[in-house]
């Protein structure tokens, strides 16, 4: 398969996830979920789930120095280096094809589309979360929000459906790079444990816990729908 033949199934997907989509109330729903603050309350019990399953500080430190450096290694690396390496322009800034892309309340930003940092982040953190978690409800519930979240970026005309799909590729890369150190120095600090527990997972997290997180990301998911349906009205 060539990269010409790669590109037109890019933009097959692109014209069928953002050309002609006339539905405000998708608009006001993407919108909502690239809001960055809807999302505080599930950053929060996330934070919870961490600080409370972990005996000592210095485990709490390195669970959060791993996570922070997955954010830095994805996220901010995407926007100062490998965007400006590509320089591929935005949808809804690309003269080729910019006509027939719909930009979800005429929202537009100039820097450049690949790949999607905020979708290599958010999939970074989906799967470093697993691996310490070691819960598939949890995990499910994560990779859905984080596949929902990169949709709202294509829907609103920001990225491409390779950029979305590249940042998930790099953000698995990335966390399972930073999972393997974290756990190295882990072992270093702590004894390996291995709970044998219908309340806990088998690395030690309460499944009480996890549905408190659970529970946090659908009331999130929830108050994003309600603040689309608002935003439908403004767009």
């Amino acid at each position: 398969m060539t990269l010409q033949h790669l590109n037109e199934i890019d933009l097959h997907l692109l014209e069928t996830m953002n050309f002609g989509n006339d539905s405000l109330f998708a608009d006001g729903f993407a919108l909502a979920t690239t809001c960055g603050w809807i999302w505080i309350l599930f950053y929060v019990a996330l934070a919870y789930l961490i600080i409370k399953n972990n005996e000592t500080t210095l485990q709490i430190l390195l669970a959060f120095g791993a996570i922070a450096i997955c954010l830095l290694l994805t996220d901010t690396a995407t926007e100062y280096f490998i965007k400006p390496a590509i320089g591929r322009l935005r949808p809804c800034n690309d003269p080729t094809i910019m006509q027939q892309v719909h930009l979800a309340g005429n929202h537009t930003v100039r820097s450049l589309s690949f790949f999607c940092g905020r979708a290599a982040a958010m999939m970074g953190v989906t799967i470093f979360i697993f691996l310490l978690v070691r819960n598939w409800l949890l995990s499910l519930s994560m990779l859905c929000w984080t596949i929902l979240c990169g949709w709202a970026e294509i829907a609103i005309g920001l990225h491409f459906p390779s950029d979305i799909l590249a940042a998930y590729l790099y953000g698995i890369v990335i966390a399972c790079i930073i999972y393997i150190i974290y756990f190295y120095l882990y072992l270093k600090i702590s004894p390996r444990l291995n709970y044998i527990s219908t309340q806990y997972t088998k690395t030690g997290y309460s499944l009480t816990d996890i549905n408190v997180v659970i529970c946090t990301l659908l009331f999130s998911v929830g108050a994003a729908i309600l603040y689309g349906i608002f935003l439908t009205t403004h767009i």
